[in-house]
């Protein structure tokens, strides 16, 4: 079977388990919830990595009230936390899908997708920080410049050159 007819085969089961009542959700919901990082991953494989953000972004899309339930419950009020916020689990995936991207092998050094990851970081920083406040801010842009090292670094680099043609022409 191909992957596209995997794929269509999974998005009709998740539109039928939806129809069903609450309590028959649970067990095809989670084997659909564990099923999908899979296919993003092969879609992305196969078809680009714009095709498997987009994939991403429809999987999100259809689970947001399951994986922010999961989220809320497992670190949110019910266990004695401060509850978890949507800009939060967004900055948490996009940590994850950094990494994740950071270990496919790439032609470009993996340049294209640090600049798609800091072109969705920024508004996702400035969310961040509307929600929570600019020391979670500060922690979540810390936690970003670590995963995004080089582009620090040359932005570093060049910013030294930059300073340095600056002072020889006055």
């Amino acid at each position: 079977m191909s992957l596209l007819v995997i794929s269509g085969l999974w998005v009709i089961a998740a539109t039928i388990v939806a129809f069903l009542p609450m309590q028959y959700q649970y067990a095809p919901g989670i084997a659909l919830l564990l099923a999908a990082p899979v296919l993003i991953y092969m879609i992305g494989r196969d078809f680009g990595l714009l095709v498997g953000v987009l994939a991403l972004f429809a999987f999100l899309s259809m689970f947001r009230n399951p994986l922010r339930y999961f989220l809320e419950t497992r670190f949110g009020a019910k266990a004695g936390g401060a509850k978890v916020n949507l800009s939060l689990i967004l900055a948490c995936l996009w940590a994850i899908a950094a990494n994740v991207l950071a270990m496919i092998p790439s032609k470009d050094n993996l340049w294209f997708r640090a600049y798609v990851l800091i072109g969705i970081g920024i508004p996702l920083l400035g969310y961040v920080v509307y929600q929570n406040g600019p020391w979670v801010g500060l922690f979540v842009l810390a936690a970003g410049m670590s995963l995004l090292r080089w582009p620090v670094v040359y932005l570093g680099r060049w910013g030294r050159r930059m300073l340095g043609r600056g002072k020889e022409q006055s």
